[in-house]
């Protein structure tokens, strides 16, 4: 048989509700069991508009084989190649982002009711593609797709529009797995390598620069979704992770080492090694941190020299009404120790910091002693109020007249209240 069908002046098509004015169309399909097992397709959709918007062309243009089994089908063999010319998209950044052109081609092998196999599948547009082999299992019963999909955009500049933020740089990516369409599970490994990537973040772009690779396997059943193993690699950071994510527990744990933090932050120096954890329900979990860090620097000159040598850190933090509890924050080191809790949330803050330096003379030439001090911070749907009360001894501040009054032990108390960021000292004894 053979079939011609053509499509002129302006018709409105009812496709999801939405008018579809198509002004011209033809579609050709040839097959004759009775010459052989051939068939070929042919068509084109001219000046497609829905919604805002328009498309000028769509093609289609196939052939391949027919196979029957006592006159019924068993299968259907075949290549078919598609394109889409002169898209204006109302949405700018699926314009910027897709071109004014798409083409692509694939092989397929249907077995009716049963499966799709697409093979060779090839999409392209201006500066990405996509390229791979996919099959659909239980097209009756529930489909699964698997496969293998390679996929490349040259140019990241592009999504910007999408991203909401300045991209840069390059990105490729490959996938493998298995889909299951009706339960949404899926089982599958991915590598993702981006090269001089920017996303306008200046200490993110920094520890992304030059090439920068993620790997993760993982798999979601009716348990939730596990992380086998999900690895940032780069040539300034390192991050490892893994665990299950549910809807009643969660159990992520995640390894990250920075050889140097002026990788992020030109006025930062030092490396870190961390491990964190984050355990509990939604609404009650639990995070915790623990690390070292060598030789840091943040751009205080007197908390960087309290900082030489190694710092150990360990935090933990509990969810509940809507904040998170700090139950421990540590810092510690042969100069300086502080340890703190307190919870915090919208509106409302009871915290409070003990600070340990056995010798103020690692802070800052000219200075002496030893000091201990406690800061209390509150805040209920008002300002906040920070009490601090601290001990000194032997205090010596570089300065002739006050050093001989701080001989032995110096009490101190400072009370100060901040509003719209505004800090307002009130007492100092």
């Amino acid at each position: 048989c053979f079939v011609n069908a053509f499509v002129h002046s302006d018709p409105r098509l009812p496709f999801g509700g939405t008018p579809t004015e198509v002004r011209s169309g033809s579609l050709q399909i040839s097959y004759d069991a009775a010459q052989g097992e051939g068939w070929s397709l042919k068509g084109r959709i001219g000046d497609l508009v829905q919604d805002g918007n328009r498309i000028g062309a769509l093609t289609l243009d196939g052939g391949g084989s027919v196979r029957l089994d006592g006159g019924d089908l068993q299968q259907v063999l075949g290549r078919l190649a598609f394109g889409a010319e002169g898209m204006q998209l109302a949405d700018a950044g699926l314009q910027a982002a897709l071109g004014d052109a798409i083409r692509g081609e694939s092989g397929f092998d249907l077995t009716p009711g049963n499966a799709l196999e697409l093979s060779g599948l090839t999409v392209t547009g201006a500066d990405y593609g996509l390229y791979g082999d996919l099959h659909a299992d239980g097209l009756r019963s529930g489909i699964t797709l698997s496969g293998e999909l390679d996929a490349a955009y040259e140019d990241l500049s592009r999504l910007s529009q999408l991203a909401g933020r300045k991209l840069t740089g390059q990105a490729a990516a490959r996938v493998t797995g298995l889909y299951t369409v009706l339960s949404r599970g899926f089982d599958a490994e991915a590598e993702i390598t981006a090269t001089d990537a920017t996303v306008d973040q200046p200490q993110l772009d920094r520890l992304l620069a030059g090439e920068a690779s993620v790997t993760a396997s993982a798999r979601r059943d009716e348990t939730g979704i596990e992380i086998r193993g999900l690895t940032v690699n780069a040539r300034r950071l390192t991050a490892e992770a893994q665990g299950l994510i549910a809807s009643d527990a969660t159990d992520l744990r995640a390894d990250l080492r920075m050889a140097s933090l002026t990788d992020a932050d030109p006025a930062m120096a030092g490396s870190l090694t961390a491990q964190a954890a984050v355990t509990g329900p939604a609404g009650s979990r639990r995070a915790t941190l623990t690390g070292e860090a060598r030789d840091l620097v943040l751009g205080i000159a007197e908390l960087d020299a309290a900082l030489k040598g190694a710092t150990s850190l360990n935090v933990a933090l509990q969810e509940g009404g809507g904040g998170f509890t700090v139950e421990t924050l540590r810092l510690e080191n042969p100069q300086l120790t502080a340890n703190g809790q307190g919870s915090f949330a919208p509106g409302a803050v009871d915290a409070a910091l003990d600070v340990a330096v056995p010798d103020l003379g690692v802070l800052r030439r000219g200075l002496s002693g030893a000091v201990r001090a406690r800061a209390h911070v509150t805040e209920a749907d008002g300002p906040r109020r920070i009490e601090m009360t601290g001990t000194g001894q032997e205090l010596r501040l570089g300065q002739r007249d006050v050093d001989g009054a701080l001989t032995g032990t110096t009490e101190f108390r400072l009370t100060a209240e901040q509003r719209d960021g505004i800090l307002a000292l009130h007492d100092l004894d």
